[in-house]
């Protein structure tokens, strides 16, 4: 996965699209636990405290 920072002024649509999915997952499988999500969760779990934005709270 090759996620890019989003421009909030130019990139709403695609962004508030993301939340929505977002929000749909996360509602249908909060532990990320389905089958479907599983590659999701590894690649968020390995990308944990290694992003300068990972520190931003």
């Amino acid at each position: 996965m090759d996620f890019k920072l989003a421009n909030i002024v130019n990139d709403r649509a695609m962004v508030d699209a993301a939340k929505k999915v977002t929000e749909e997952i996360l509602t249908d499988d909060p532990d990320l636990s389905k089958p479907e999500n599983v590659a999701l969760k590894e690649f968020l779990q390995s990308q944990k405290g290694k992003t300068i934005w990972s520190k931003i709270s």
